[in-house]
């Protein structure tokens, strides 16, 4: 009888165990149990394609925050926060949003979010530390501080979920 080989591929949305999230701790003990049959192959998009598409979604023109825009970008630059291949361009159809703010925030979303999905929600969100309601000022972009409030607000969920997983098994360590 020859041997039949199966290779089943499949697409997730979010991390496998956040699938398990709600579960009692023998069900997510199963559920470690499944995942280790599995082999990972995470996809992340770089950074720059994401901040790309977000400021072609923008349709910013370049205005008068040239000098802002460009002296923020020189120094994350010369930080290496961000590589050569980000053009000052993109971040500057950006604007309000510095290259710092963006490239923090968009990395904080691909770990914490859907990529694209928690992206475009932030571009087109309304409300309490929205980029839609922020006024910019020539010595204030949507900044790394406002970025801060932003992902607590609406990310804080998701990483107090991800702390229940990793702790569940180990409560003699919780404070």
């Amino acid at each position: 009888m020859p041997e039949r080989n199966i290779l089943l591929l499949t697409t997730l949305h979010q991390n496998f165990s956040s699938y398990a999230s709600k579960l009692s701790s023998v069900q997510k003990n199963e559920w470690t149990k499944v995942k280790g049959r599995f082999q990972e192959v995470v996809f992340a998009e770089p950074v720059e394609q994401l901040l790309y598409m977000a400021a072609e979604s923008l349709n910013n023109e370049v205005i008068n925050a040239d000098t802002q825009a460009s002296s923020i970008y020189a120094m994350a630059l010369k930080c290496k926060l961000i590589v050569p291949t980000l053009k000052e361009e993109t971040i500057r159809k950006l604007f309000p949003l510095d290259a710092f703010s963006a490239v923090i925030l968009t990395k904080a979303i691909q770990k914490y979010g859907q990529n694209e999905r928690s992206l475009f929600s932030f571009l087109n969100a309304n409300g309490s530390h929205a980029l839609n309601s922020f006024e910019p000022t020539p010595t204030c972009t949507y900044n790394l501080s406002i970025v801060y409030d932003y992902l607590v607000a609406y990310f804080i969920h998701i990483c107090l979920m991800q702390m229940q997983i990793q702790w569940d098994g180990e409560p003699s360590l919780l404070p």
